[in-house]
């Protein structure tokens, strides 16, 4: 999975286990797409700084799904239906594709 998307993911599921300020910077920089010095910016810290929150934030958030392992079933249950979708009838298949589309 590409890292980006996996950090996305990550946050999806664990952002609001992180301290606030760390829950900020990270939803800045994954989700607003902020660089390390407009992060460094508004939080009026160094861009090291910025960088450091980021790097600590992800690993914290890496070690919640590495615990507790959601992010992981989500994407296998979400492949399952996707398998199994490709052996079903049209009306079936437009069903489970709903589903897939509200996970």
């Amino acid at each position: 999975m590409e890292d980006k998307v996996k950090l996305t993911m990550l946050m999806d599921f664990y952002a609001n286990l992180l301290s606030e300020s760390k829950r900020q910077v990270m939803i800045d920089y994954v989700e607003n797409d902020f660089s390390l010095s407009e992060i460094a910016s508004i939080k009026n810290v160094t861009r090291q700084a910025a960088y450091d929150i980021v790097k600590k934030s992800e690993q914290q958030l890496n070690d919640f799904e590495a615990k507790l392992g959601l992010v992981d079933r989500f994407v296998k249950a979400k492949n399952m239906l996707v398998d199994l979708s490709k052996n079903l009838d049209d009306n079936a298949k437009k069903k489970i594709e709903t589903v897939i589309d509200n996970l």
